[in-house]
């Protein structure tokens, strides 16, 4: 398979992650509980399918980079909704609260804060992978078997409710999904192009929804508050819905469609910071909860326009993308976030 065709698979499933983001934020229930099965996990997924191994001398350094790439975006959105806040209540109180929260990050970030606590968590699985993938793979497997029994046993205790900084507990679990991206690469590359894998995945994703809907199996996930009880569905289901949602997205990036949906993959990051705020102040402005699709175009289609303000600039894209432009990133080293 060529690296443009990769690339743009990838893009879509990125674009279609984030879209399975906004919804799960509007409000029904029913559309969120489902989503939080696996969008989540597709997101460490696809990002560890993007994951290079670091060798162990330039480990420090690529820490620095990985981080400057991804906490100044995450605090410049921070301060950002936090003086937008400001403006609305002139509550300093609420000010130096918000910041405070921004540095600790993870569950005591709520509202329209409330993805923060996934840049935190990927930053953390990212070192902690890069650092596991100095070993040999047999040390690896075992470091990352102990992690997400560990990460399961933790979330069944009276442990579960305290709020660990940057949700840094949580990456226990997640260092599974990311690990399962990279040392799938080959795999997941070939399994995209087989017509027949979105059927049989499709349907066993379905069977998976129809076998909760009756009961016969009571499935929750929510990776941000440590909802994890069941650890072989935990990583069975994520996979098998991760898959068909992949195997799609090459066979959509055929088509023309695959084009706008990709772009939205590839400006994640803004959508990703954005979408609740924005959605927030509108519903106080106009007074009206909408539903799932008017909150799902607002929520991606305004900060698709701000990031295309964004790119223009220099300066705003180091500060909100945590890159420089597209027209002069060849001559920067700055990393980008891999969503």
């Amino acid at each position: 398979m060529s690296l443009q065709r990769r690339e743009n698979w990838l893009d879509v499933a990125k674009g279609l992650s984030i879209i399975f983001v906004v919804m799960g934020h509007s409000g029904d229930h029913v559309i969120n509980d489902y989503l939080a099965w696996f969008r989540m996990p597709l997101f460490f997924i696809l990002s560890g399918f993007l994951f290079k191994p670091v060798h162990p001398e330039k480990f420090h350094g690529w820490v620095k980079k990985k981080g400057k790439a991804m906490l100044v975006p995450y605090f410049s959105y921070g301060i950002l909704i936090a003086v937008g806040l400001f403006a609305l209540s002139l509550s300093f109180r609420d000010l130096f609260t918000d910041t405070g929260k921004l540095v600790y990050g993870g569950l005591a970030l709520t509202g329209p804060y409330g993805v923060f606590w996934f840049i935190t968590c990927l930053l953390i699985t990212q070192i902690l992978f890069g650092f596991i993938s100095r070993f040999p793979l047999s040390i690896q497997v075992i470091i990352l078997l102990l992690a997400y029994l560990v990460g399961h046993r933790l979330a069944a205790t009276a442990l579960d409710g305290v709020m660990v900084p940057w949700n840094a507990d949580v990456a226990l679990i997640t260092l599974s999904y990311y690990a399962i991206g990279y040392y799938s690469k080959g795999l997941l590359s070939n399994l995209v192009r087989r017509w027949y894998v979105p059927i049989i995945f499709g349907a066993l994703s379905i069977a998976f929804v129809w076998l909760d809907y009756v009961h016969i199996i009571n499935h929750e996930k929510d990776l941000k508050y440590k909802v994890y009880g069941e650890i072989g569905l935990d990583m069975v289901i994520p996979i098998v819905i991760s898959v068909t949602i992949c195997s799609l997205c090459y066979w959509i990036s055929k088509l023309r469609v695959s084009e706008r949906i990709g772009y939205l993959g590839k400006n994640t990051i803004t959508i990703m910071y954005l979408h609740i705020p924005l959605n927030i102040f509108l519903q106080r402005v106009i007074d009206v909860e909408y539903g799932l699709v008017m909150y799902t175009l607002i929520g991606v289609t305004i900060p698709l326009m701000v990031s295309l303000v964004i790119r223009h600039s220099e300066l705003l894209s180091k500060l909100y993308l945590g890159k420089l432009p597209r027209t002069t990133r060849s001559s920067s080293t700055t990393s980008s976030v891999s969503a």
